[in-house]
């Protein structure tokens, strides 16, 4: 009873706007208004209806009664609810003895119930109109596109209270910081004191929360200063390269000429666009093979896929198809502000960054750190993809700022860094730190491997 009521009491005290960090945040504006992110239908009525029905499908939909009977109090948690944190995960986890792999909308291994989150939540209806009423300008704002997901955080983090106070994890692994389906649950395991890592599945931005896990595995000196420009943060940082490359090093691309190349969309992205630079790309080069690939979160799939068709082009899913599985057909990539770019980077595929809506918003940096090259007109693109189609030049060994391990022993072991990391953190014994040197003049605590670990010819 004791440990219910201080749950209770601290479910009172949670930051609902910070656990939302990625609506509630005046920074994160930016990042939502001008990727064009899809926001929910706004109003709070609305919202609430909305928190009805999920809360009404999550009866429905009901839970697996064996879904937790395989966790045990050694087990390590990861968690997912989106394909690109599941793929930056699964190779980790998959190096883990005695792993779990939670996750939401048919992600992950272990589909988290959220039935008594919904039902939970309701409780706190008035605590949250008592926050609605004290807010003001974009907190109150905010209101109206997720009152509901604000409602259901507190029910969220009740769930996972109890559920990781039942089985007491050795740790628990995310790779979203900014989403409150993660920052909830880390919040939770915090409070449980159960160690929290984050692993990124993406490239990151200067306008992300500070880092608020136990330990961050980074993938280079890029998402590093990112990060430590964020803020403050008692997070020990360990640069480990990107894990969920380490299955396609052996396929990087060694063409020196361009002979197929992808175009990537994404919901930011007009069709309209697309098809203007499609016709010149026809135009110019009639017999070029072409790949079209929209963003997994896009859900014009069919419009996407009725323009491959138009023009007679490929078709990448996906839903269906890992973006190093595409990039292994092709010599070159067209896209905008997309981690597609870096990607392609590392898999020795050309990136070309194609402005489509003339916007130049180089949200990743990848345009000021001279990862791409800049084109917003559809002529001066095609004149960058003749000379491709001639020679194409490595473009790999500029990756190394952002993949720590490129053209080291551990290139291509990423997750195995990972996973050993993992392993110790739960361990008695601690971390290893001989192969770890500590970086200085950051406000992180983070460390990289060290010159002798790094060194390519050690092998």
């Amino acid at each position: 009873m004791k440990f219910l009521v201080n749950v209770l009491q601290k479910s009172l005290e949670l930051d609902i706007y910070d656990l939302n960090y990625d609506f509630s945040s005046k920074k994160m504006e930016h990042h939502i208004f001008s990727s064009k992110t899809g926001l929910p239908r706004r109003g709070v009525a609305l919202r609430l209806l909305s928190f009805f029905r999920h809360w009404i499908r999550s009866l429905i939909i009901g839970a697996d009664k064996n879904w937790n009977a395989s966790i045990t109090d050694s087990s390590v948690i990861f968690f997912a609810m989106t394909r690109n944190q599941e793929n930056a995960l699964r190779p980790v986890y998959e190096k883990v003895m005695s792993a779990r792999f939670v996750g939401l909308k048919g992600y992950g291994d272990i589909q988290l119930p959220l039935f008594f989150a919904y039902s939970m939540s309701w409780f706190y209806l008035p605590v949250l109109l008592v926050q609605l009423l004290k807010s003001e300008e974009y907190k109150r704002q905010s209101f109206e596109f997720i009152l509901d997901k604000y409602l259901l955080t507190y029910g969220y983090y009740v769930q996972w209270r109890l559920w990781l106070n039942r089985f007491r994890p050795k740790s628990v692994i995310v790779s979203n910081d900014h989403m409150m389906w993660c920052r909830a649950l880390v919040k939770a395991a915090s409070d449980e004191n159960i160690p929290t890592v984050y692993i990124q599945h993406a490239s990151a931005v200067d306008y992300f929360p500070p880092l608020n896990f136990d330990y961050a595995l980074l993938d280079g000196s890029d998402a590093l200063e990112k990060y430590a420009s964020c803020g403050q943060s008692d997070t020990k940082v360990f640069l480990i390269g990107t894990p969920k490359f380490d299955a396609y090093l052996d396929h990087t691309n060694k063409k020196h000429h361009v002979e197929a190349i992808g175009i990537c969309t994404g919901h930011w992205i007009e069709l309209t666009d697309v098809d203007r630079l499609a016709r010149e790309i026809v135009h110019t080069f009639p017999h070029l093979r072409v790949v079209v690939r929209p963003h997994p979160s896009d859900s014009r799939f069919d419009l996407w896929k009725a323009l491959a068709e138009k023009y007679s082009w490929e078709f990448s899913d996906a839903a269906n198809e890992s973006s190093f599985v595409f990039l292994g057909k092709v010599d070159s990539v067209i896209a905008s502000d997309s981690n597609i770019l870096l990607e392609a980077a590392l898999m020795n595929v050309y990136p070309i960054y194609y402005d489509f809506g003339s916007t130049k918003l180089d949200l990743y940096g990848f345009l000021r750190n001279g990862l791409v090259d800049y084109f917003a007109d559809p002529e001066q693109l095609c004149a960058e993809v003749g000379r491709l189609l001639t020679f194409k030049p490595d473009i790999r060994s500029k990756t190394k700022y952002y993949c720590a391990t490129v053209d080291t022993k551990y290139d291509g072991r990423s997750s195995e860094l990972a996973a050993a990391l993992i392993v110790e953190i739960g361990s008695a014994y601690g971390i290893d730190f001989t192969l770890w040197e500590r970086l200085d003049g950051l406000l992180l605590d983070a460390y990289r491997l060290t010159t002798r670990e790094s060194f390519k010819d050690d092998l």
